[in-house]
């Protein structure tokens, strides 16, 4: 297993909050100086368009996805969001280097799970098209707006996107054997996160050998989010799903995910899991779990 650490070096949030000539608005972070420290997500931002002001949540999908380019704006350009290129540049260099990684040789099958308005689908398809190779790329998201978002902005990153609930895996269309998936900033404590039952769910769509690449929010944002980052790890550990057993971490890094509306880094680890074939299972020494509370 290999472990180490990429954090970037604290930089200034922006004060300068206006887009570029294709965005015709403005954005605001009111609770920059709220002393009261808002939760990842109670976070909110003010956009202004002509005499318009509207508050939006920054964890409302469904909002941030109805404006082109804002959610690039807010989360990506405004609090540095660099998540998506770490992730699949981890996966990368796994693929290419790690032995529990020597059976995917590529073209590879990729399912990109909670895969929002394309971000990470571009990102995959920029360093992966070459080497190993890209057969096919799926994204998969619970809304709606999402799939109509990625279709609107990044129409030639995906081969299909199917708007499904993974709680339900083998009634979502999706493919029941993909080589890698991947779940990227969909991990965290707020009520906007990927169902535990939906990663389940994902996991039965990953073929025996292939690789499960995922972020996880490392601080526990909210006081509340202890117990459901018990239920997290029960599921890991078997307990609370039966395919989790399965999973065996090849690799993982803290890094710096994203700031805060208040200029602070929300911190992420990034973990590599392989599928175990079943004859290897009870070869596993440390378990999943272990790993995890490790990691987080």
């Amino acid at each position: 297993m290999v472990i180490s650490d990429a954090r970037q070096a604290d930089s200034v949030l922006d004060d300068s909050r206006s887009c570029g000539s294709e965005a015709a608005f403005t954005v605001t972070f009111p609770q920059k100086d709220d002393s009261s420290s808002p939760q990842q997500d109670e976070e909110y931002a003010e956009i202004h368009t002509g005499t318009k002001k509207q508050k939006i949540r920054i964890q409302d999908y469904n909002a941030m996805y109805s404006l082109p380019g804002l959610y690039e704006h807010i989360v990506h350009e405004q609090l540095a969001c660099d998540s998506p290129r770490i992730l699949v540049q981890f996966l990368k260099e796994h693929l290419t280097s790690n032995p529990a990684s020597s059976d995917l040789v590529g073209p590879l099958n990729i399912l990109d799970v909670a895969a929002g308005n394309g971000i990470v689908g571009a990102e995959l398809r920029k360093q992966l098209t070459d080497k190993p190779g890209i057969r096919r790329l799926i994204g998969t998201d619970l809304l709606e707006s999402a799939r109509s978002a990625a279709l609107r902005d990044r129409p030639d990153v995906y081969d299909n996107y199917i708007a499904a609930d993974l709680t339900q895996p083998h009634a979502s269309g999706l493919p029941p054997s993909s080589d890698i998936v991947i779940i990227c900033a969909a991990l965290g404590p707020g009520d906007a996160d990927l169902p535990l039952e939906a990663v389940d769910g994902a996991i039965t769509l990953l073929r025996e050998g292939g690789l499960l690449t995922l972020t996880v929010n490392a601080g526990g944002q909210r006081a509340g989010s202890s117990l459901r980052w018990q239920s997290f790890l029960a599921c890991v550990n078997g307990s609370g799903g039966s395919h989790w057993s399965c999973l065996e971490e090849i690799a993982r890094k803290r890094y710096k995910h994203r700031k805060t509306v208040q200029g602070r880094w929300i911190e992420y680890t990034v973990l590599v899991y392989r599928k175990a074939k079943p004859e290897t299972i009870n070869e596993i020494g440390e378990t999943v779990i272990q790993k995890l509370m490790a990691a987080i």
